[in-house]
């Protein structure tokens, strides 16, 4: 689901403007639903997106056994 802050009503077009000074990209993540890179990120998201692989089945593991 989402539902950007410009498409809520309970948020007013003013609010939104005087928030819209922030730092490049801040407005973006904060109320657009666009959660891009901000450069602080040890990974980018390029390179976790390559390890990903829908091929490779999860494990089947057994719940833990507790003995006491």
């Amino acid at each position: 689901m989402r539902v950007p802050a410009t498409e809520c009503p309970r948020i007013s077009r003013e609010f939104l403007e005087e928030d819209r000074g922030q730092q490049k990209g801040d407005f973006e993540r904060e109320y657009l639903c666009e959660f891009q890179e901000d450069g602080q990120s040890v990974f980018s998201r390029e390179l976790v997106e390559r390890a990903l692989d829908s091929s490779v089945k999860p494990l089947d593991v057994p719940p833990m056994l507790t003995t006491w």
